[in-house]
């Protein structure tokens, strides 16, 4: 026993050195498995970076086509830019000339309508043969019917050339419903419509240009009655509230329009084929939908043929005048009207 104690005395040094040496030998693979991870991981790096700046074949095709789409989509949308500002140019050029030959127009033409009911009236004197006053009369009718169309021109191209601004006023609903009752009468007893105007009696004041809402309303209503057989009925209806607005709808049992006409019903000088012996200019829709917008406001037309036509004006609410007492003075219903629209 004696003997194999002094035996591993005498072998442990040999075993520690071995153990110190196999430890040393781990250590020294485990630093060298942790250096050639690095310099593989840097290798990958400096590929990455490589492959980044000189991209292979497919890469570089990718690039191209994007490119190509760039400068494709860029293209197209400064050849659409220069349309519309060629468009644009047009547009103002042709409101510039209609509003020229609209003022040269309207002068000669007074003065035609004026000599026209002098003749007429037989103003100085007695024309003589009947037949000539007769002849009097179908000018000065002629006269203002060529008037009002030149009138809808000049002012749809000052409405499209930004020139037109709104007189504005408060407007009490009895006296805008009398003039358009006033305008409208004759030319609906002559047409043997009905005319009837359905309005409530608490319908509050508003804010508007009294004689272009009346301008938007006589040409609704006209359109109605032209385009209404003899017989039939056109209704003016109005009400407010500050959820709706103020809302105008022009109702007619007359011939209607199609549906896929009814864009073209409302673009300038667009004529929708019909039976009608009386056909329109094509303005009056137009004109009364871009006055309307120049109000804030919009306009609608749904129709049917053969089942009528109902055209909706809608004013915004702001444009309402509040009865309660206490009211705003007019110059602080102007103050809160421009804030309203602004805002």
């Amino acid at each position: 026993m004696t003997g194999a104690v002094m035996a591993l005395d005498t072998a442990w040094p040999w075993i520690a050195g071995l153990g110190a040496l196999l430890f040393l030998l781990i250590a020294a693979q485990a630093l060298l498995f942790l250096r050639q991870t690095d310099a593989l991981r840097a290798l990958a790096d400096r590929q990455d970076r490589i492959e980044a700046r000189e991209p292979g074949p497919a890469t570089q095709d990718s690039v191209a086509a994007q490119q190509r789409r760039l400068d494709e989509a860029l293209e197209n949308l400064r050849q659409a830019r220069d349309k519309a500002s060629r468009a644009d140019r047009a547009s103002q050029a042709k409101s510039a000339f209609l509003a020229m030959m609209s003022h040269e127009l309207r002068t000669p033409l007074s003065a035609i309508i004026g000599f026209a009911e002098m003749i007429e009236q037989q103003a100085i004197g007695p024309v003589g043969n009947t037949k000539y006053r007769d002849y009097a009369t179908d000018i000065r009718q002629s006269g203002q019917h060529l008037l009002g169309i030149i009138n809808d021109i000049l002012d749809l191209s000052k409405v499209e050339s930004g020139r037109e601004t709104l007189q504005e006023q408060t407007i009490a609903p009895e006296e805008l419903f009398d003039s358009v009752r006033a305008l409208l009468a004759v030319r609906a007893q002559e047409a043997g419509v009905t005319l009837t105007f359905d309005v409530p009696e608490d319908l509050p004041a508003m804010r508007a240009d009294k004689r272009r809402l009346t301008q938007i309303l006589v040409n609704l209503l006209s359109n109605a009655v032209k385009f209404t057989p003899s017989g039939g009925d056109v209704t003016l209806r109005c009400w407010a509230t500050p959820g709706s607005g103020v809302v105008f709808q022009s109702i007619d049992s007359g011939i209607g329009i199609a549906r896929e006409d009814i864009p073209l019903a409302l673009s300038v000088f667009g004529q929708v084929e019909n039976d009608c012996e009386q056909q329109g200019t094509g303005l009056g829709l137009p004109l009364a939908k871009a006055l309307a917008e120049l109000h804030g406001g919009t306009l609608d037309l749904q129709s049917e043929l053969g089942r009528g036509t109902t055209v909706t004006l809608r004013l915004p609410a702001y444009r309402i005048v509040d009865p309660s007492p206490g009211e705003e003075s007019p110059e602080d219903d102007a103050e809160t009207l421009q804030q309203a629209a602004a805002g």
